[in-house]
């Protein structure tokens, strides 16, 4: 309240006037806002600003209106002789503080003390407390609508879903296929990255955009594969884990309702694990048959032969 000004400039540091200009101030403020939004959400760097508004559920100039709104309904509480509203009638002047009055030669007044004790009583307001207005909540779905990157391939107008079901892999792959910003061959080729960036699926292809709608470890036997919907994009996303785990494992992928294999571009490749039997009475020097290891293939209990 003290540092309230009407006038072009304030002070500001080591003695200096600085511009008294909104702009300026949250300028800084959103600079710092949207590197926060960015280490908070697993998003890519080069992700438009909106769809971190998008993911917090609010949008910049919401903050500014409902901080201004705050402001004024404390000023219109206060009486006609209050300092603030004396001051704000008078015409705005360099500087705001006593010693910038004394340097103009205004004259520093003294500083206004309150007589009474208790802060209603002192600005002379009825004992019942005011209702506080109720500051309507953002209109996310206008602001979505007018700021929506044009690579975006989502319309809804509100993150929490999401938020709440996804896991955060989940969450950042949504995000990427959503948006466009992510670990895609032609994200990586725009931005003349090496070709060692590239990246390769688990189904042996190289991951692009949109790949994950057609990658077989998702839609393979997934009637809801292909859509970005909150259930659909979560039922893909765990069956191209669990698949993909498969792969990592056994080298192929089964599909565990009907047992069939899911054909990718990997070659069939089954794991060996080797038992080796017993030395115990055997010179290891002795070029022996019954020293020999013996390879067992081992196939998952769920394939059907």
């Amino acid at each position: 309240m003290v540092q309230l000004d009407t006038g072009p400039t304030r002070a500001g540091a080591n003695g200096r006037l600085v511009p008294s200009r909104l702009a300026t101030v949250w300028s800084s403020l959103a600079r710092v806002a949207n590197a926060a939004l960015r280490a908070i959400f697993p998003v890519w760097r080069t992700i438009p600003t909106p769809w971190l508004w998008w993911l917090a559920g609010l949008y910049p100039e919401y903050l500014l209106d409902r901080e201004r709104a705050r402001w004024r309904s404390r000023v219109e509480m206060l009486p006609a002789n209050h300092p603030l509203h004396v001051r704000l009638a008078q015409p705005p002047y360099r500087g705001w503080s006593r010693l910038h009055q004394a340097a103009s030669g205004l004259g520093a007044r003294p500083q206004w003390e309150p007589k009474r004790l208790g802060v209603r009583a002192w600005l002379g307001l009825p004992l019942d407390a005011p209702k506080r207005r109720r500051v309507p909540p953002p209109d996310m779905r206008g602001w979505w609508r007018a700021n929506k990157p044009a690579s975006a391939l989502w319309d809804g107008h509100t993150a929490k879903p999401f938020l709440e079901r996804f896991s955060r892999q989940c969450l950042s792959r949504w995000l990427a296929e959503a948006s466009g910003h992510g670990d895609f061959s032609e994200y990586h080729m725009r931005f003349n990255h090496p070709r060692g960036a590239l990246k390769e699926c688990p189904c042996g292809r190289v991951v692009f955009r949109g790949h994950f709608f057609s990658c077989p470890l998702a839609i393979f036997n997934n009637p809801l594969a292909g859509r970005l919907d909150l259930r659909a994009f979560w039922t893909s996303f765990q069956l191209f884990r669990s698949r993909a785990s498969q792969i990592e494992l056994w080298g192929q992928a089964w599909d565990a309702a009907t047992g069939r294999l899911i054909p990718t571009l990997r070659p069939l490749h089954l794991p060996l694990r080797t038992r080796p039997q017993s030395h115990r009475g055997i010179d290891p020097d002795t070029d022996s048959s019954e020293s020999e290891s013996e390879l067992e293939i081992h196939i998952p209990g769920f394939v059907q032969v």
